[in-house]
């Protein structure tokens, strides 16, 4: 699943293939389709996530990188995605409190000034500027912080942090890196043992003192999950929440007449350009399942342990499900159908959080800085190489 090979699974998917098997992934199989990918994730029980992300972070690493890792890592801990029920429930219900509507809507004002300010800045910036670097990225990490409870001084380091955790997990981290982000990790558990405390004590009503205090029915976390769910909720939401926020904004600066029209209706057209944003490039690639028992996709049978990954961007672009599905529509009919959240038991708990922060980036960009444009509108912009995530690395544009 390297960073070029969407135009390889586009002639995949246009030559009748739904499933093929990738030794590039661990001799995985890589779901293509719509409605494979959907049964996939709904059918928790035939497909397992426990290797969601390749099994715990003291097992898919070598020994030198496993003796510096922190102690909270090598509890069994859970970052939720990688759980089956009943272990995933317990979480599940804690998440489902935590992120709650009407617990995400109250910052809604603090996270609109948030935009508001950082585009402010924009516009006191003559010449090319990284919308990534100078808009984006600030904005989904306070906000996030904000949501979490993390004080703002902070938030800079927990973001670092949370790439460090990243780089344990995926395979294509060369062996002193890992190392070095394991001890930095130490310093980690440092500053969230006294975070952690901070919040146990008070009315605090922000995401991680629920993790920490439960709500209502909803039990408490243990602190070693508490540790490893803020710092892999931290980079989840932060980097799909970027990577959605920008593919959107290039789609719609692409087309003048389209980002002028948007302007018009900033909050609404937002919406609208955001969904179909997240189904034309997903944030996030998918997360492996393995199977439980013998099954048959696609008329192929897969015996129990066959590893299976449902690429969510490949299924967004199935054409038996969305009409000219590689063309960006703002007024598609069923964007709202995509993948980009996944579905099941194991839909991104915060989805809502995310249409919040993607809805209020892109209308304040539109409301605001009506006249900003691509810098490089002939060029294609180049994508982060990630084994995880989907999206444009640098955007450049002038206010």
């Amino acid at each position: 699943m390297s960073s070029n090979s969407d135009a390889d699974l586009a002639e995949l998917r246009a030559a009748g293939y739904r499933i093929v098997h990738s030794p590039r992934t661990g001799n995985a199989w890589l779901v293509l389709g719509y409605r494979d990918v959907v049964e996939i994730l709904q059918d928790h029980d035939t497909y397992s996530s426990l290797y969601a992300l390749g099994g715990p972070v003291d097992q898919i690493n070598p020994p030198e990188v496993v003796a510096e890792i922190p102690e909270f890592l090598k509890a069994n801990v859970t970052g939720v995605v990688d759980s089956d029920p009943p272990h995933h429930t317990r979480f599940r219900d804690n998440l489902h409190r935590a992120y709650a509507g009407h617990r995400i809507n109250k910052w809604k004002p603090d996270i609109q000034r948030l935009a508001q300010e950082l585009a402010a800045r924009l516009e006191e910036n003559v010449g090319e500027i990284d919308l990534a670097t100078r808009y984006v990225m600030p904005f989904v990490q306070h906000a996030m912080g904000l949501v979490m409870g993390i004080p703002s001084e902070d938030v800079d380091a927990v973001a670092a942090w949370g790439l460090d955790m990243a780089s344990l997990i995926a395979p294509t981290v060369p062996v002193d890196d890992k190392i070095a982000a394991a001890r930095r990790l130490q310093k980690y558990e440092e500053w969230a043992d006294t975070f952690i405390e901070s919040k146990r004590v008070g009315t605090r009503d922000d995401v991680i003192s629920v993790y920490i205090r439960g709500d209502a029915d909803a039990a408490p976390m243990l602190e070693h999950d508490v540790m490893n769910c803020l710092l892999t909720h931290f980079v989840a939401g932060t980097m799909t929440t970027r990577n959605a926020i920008l593919t959107t904004t290039h789609q719609l600066l692409r087309d003048r007449s389209l980002w002028e029209h948007a302007v018009n209706l900033p909050q609404e057209y937002a919406a609208r350009a955001l969904e179909e944003g997240m189904r034309l490039v997903a944030p996030h690639r998918g997360l492996m399942r393995v199977t439980t028992r013998e099954v048959v996709l696609d008329s192929t049978t897969f015996p129990a342990g066959t590893m299976l990954i449902p690429l969510l961007g490949s299924a967004n672009l199935d054409e038996n499900q969305f009409t000219a599905a590689d063309k960006f529509d703002p007024d598609r009919s069923n964007s709202r159908e995509h993948l980009a959240f996944g579905t099941g038991i194991h839909a991104c708990i915060g989805m809502h959080l995310a249409r919040q922060e993607g809805r209020i980036a892109i209308g304040t960009l539109l409301s605001d800085l009506p006249s900003l444009r691509l810098t490089r509108p002939t060029e294609q912009p180049d994508y982060i190489p990630d084994i995880f995530f989907r999206g444009i690395s640098s955007l450049y544009v002038a206010a």
